[in-house]
């Protein structure tokens, strides 16, 4: 088990030998795998992540593009895999409140 600060929170990850299954779903402009967990993060912060890994022997699962170009939900985002084979989405907006306003209104405004 490992615990790490993770951006105000606590992320607790568990090795196992029993992984969830993986397929890959056609989300909102990218091919992603499911499941997954998903953080977003400040520019800053998410710069600094994702200049460290690829300066590290850690490989990308999808390495980092952009979604919803020129839309108030355009983001940058990558996945990565902890090392238990969970699925990890890191991803930035610098509008965040466009974000979450993006998301209510595709998911919750039926």
């Amino acid at each position: 088990m490992a615990r790490h600060k993770f951006w105000g929170n606590e992320l607790t990850l568990h090795k196992s030998k029993n992984i969830a299954s993986k397929d890959r779903h056609n989300v909102d402009m990218g091919n992603v795998t499911v499941p997954h967990f998903g953080i977003h993060l400040e520019h800053k912060d998410f710069q600094e992540l994702k200049e460290k890994i690829e300066a590290s022997k850690i490989a990308f699962l999808d390495p980092p593009y952009s979604r919803f170009v020129n839309d108030k939900r355009e983001q940058e985002t990558f996945f990565i895999e902890d090392p238990s084979g969970n699925t990890l989405e890191i991803k930035n907006n610098d509008k965040s409140s466009n974000l979450i306003s993006g998301i209510r209104q595709i998911y919750f405004s039926k």
